[in-house]
């Protein structure tokens, strides 16, 4: 069985990487029923996280959720308590991803109003597909052979982050192990995520409080597996954006429960498939329950409109949040949307 066969089953990652590192082997081209290969472990450029699919799949300037790694590696830079998340994505044409991961970081008190955080994550993140049966010219209709794909990754995040009284920087970085199994056949692969973060915020009047982030990454720096001779690279993804929010409190210190809160990211994000604007908006009340819409633009893989929402109940000192997401992407019939569920903990010890 070759990788170009059982790549036939992936349809879904072929379009996330339509003009991405891909190739048509000699066996795919001859085979009527085969979808074009997506080769290069696309699957680690499918969006992780309920909240931030919903937000047009934004996030590089943005800290509010342990998902937000996957898009920036510097947005854990300034935890002091510990997170834990999972998230399920039901994409079309039976194509499954899990992830789930672990957060933790701790702050140093220096002299002053300055402060030193070190943060760390593991995460474990998976992608299988139904078993089918082969396809040939001869037999259209299927033959004796089935076949079955899974992809899987292990990102480890540390990152850094100095607060002054006035603003807060932040750096991070993620290596990621990551294989691929066609059949028989395994393929690894080793890649690197960068990033850097900056935020500060003011109080613009009585019980409020602004806040304003820029972000930068890089995602998936590294060489991708060689299938049959066939050198390729990772999919390559480079993220610049901007992050703003307003709150409102019932009391003076920020920090307590919201009243209301309001949250949006733009990002200018430069894939192997395009470069265009991807944008999202939260709004949140006592921050229990939250409304998120997103967009993406029409030069990048999955463009279109995205929307979902969250709970959160907080209990002392843990809250947990089950967040859900849905696209109405294009790329997609209207019953094969992709949708997208998730749980999170947070625990300040």
């Amino acid at each position: 069985m070759t990788p170009a066969r059982v790549c036939a089953l992936l349809p879904v990652l072929a379009a996330l990487a339509a003009s991405a590192a891909t190739a048509v082997t000699p066996a795919a081209a001859a085979e009527p029923f085969a979808h074009v290969p997506s080769y290069s472990m696309t699957f680690l450029s499918v969006p992780q996280g309920p909240r931030n699919f919903a937000m047009g799949w934004t996030g590089v300037a943005d800290d509010a959720s342990p998902s937000n790694v996957f898009y920036n590696p510097a947005n854990i830079a300034f935890y002091d308590r510990a997170y834990w998340n999972a998230n399920y994505l039901d994409w079309p044409f039976e194509l499954y991803f899990f992830d789930i991961g672990v957060f933790g970081g701790h702050a140093f008190e220096l002299s002053g109003d300055h402060t030193l955080y070190v943060s760390a994550a593991v995460r474990y993140f998976r992608m299988d597909v139904e078993v089918e049966s082969g396809r040939t010219i001869i037999f259209p209709n299927g033959t004796y052979e089935q076949f079955d794909a899974a992809e899987w990754a292990v990102p480890l995040s540390i990152a850094a982050g100095f607060s002054t009284r006035h603003v807060d920087i932040g750096i991070g970085s993620t290596v990621k192990f990551a294989t691929s199994e066609f059949g028989n056949e395994t393929f690894d692969a080793t890649g690197v995520d960068l990033g850097a973060i900056a935020r500060t915020s003011i109080t613009p009047w009585d019980k409020a409080e602004l806040f304003l982030a820029l972000g930068a990454s890089a995602i998936n720096l590294g060489n991708g597996p060689t299938y049959n001779s066939l050198e390729t690279d990772l999919p390559l993804e480079y993220r610049v954006g901007i992050g703003i929010g307003l709150a409102g409190y019932r009391e003076d210190s920020p920090g307590s429960v919201a009243l209301w809160r309001v949250s949006g990211n733009i990002e200018n994000v430069d894939t192997d498939s395009g470069e265009d604007f991807a944008a999202g908006v939260e709004f949140g009340v006592l921050d229990m329950a939250f409304l998120r819409v997103g967009h993406r633009g029409e030069e990048l893989s999955m463009d279109g409109d995205y929307w979902g929402f969250g709970l959160s109940a907080r209990i002392e000192s843990f809250v947990l949040s089950a967040d859900y997401a849905r696209s109405s992407s294009s790329v997609f019939h209207s019953d094969d949307e992709p949708q997208c569920f998730g749980l999170s903990g947070t625990y300040r010890y």
